[in-house]
């Protein structure tokens, strides 16, 4: 079954329990928004601040995605198994 986006757009915004136009407008989610939709998305980490992971130390990449890692599972409630 393909959902049309505008389809999906409306249940978003139906379990986030916010007006279409706040969704389309944000830039990034809150924690409480992150938090709402955690039990129908699987969200991967990456980085906290956003090196370029190539050009990085191993040291440095490690802790930027645990960082996130961690921080996502605080939020979440569960675990983060996606990078």
């Amino acid at each position: 079954m393909h959902l049309s986006l505008d389809l999906l757009l409306k249940q978003v915004v139906f379990f986030l329990k916010v007006e279409e136009n706040e969704l389309t407008d944000a830039i990034i989610c809150s924690e409480k928004e992150l938090h709402s939709m955690s039990s129908f998305v699987e969200f991967g980490s990456h980085t906290v601040h956003h090196p370029n992971l190539a050009l990085a130390s191993a040291e440095l990449a490690k802790s930027e995605i645990a960082a996130s890692k961690k921080a996502i599972e605080k939020i979440c409630g569960k675990e983060c198994r996606y990078f």
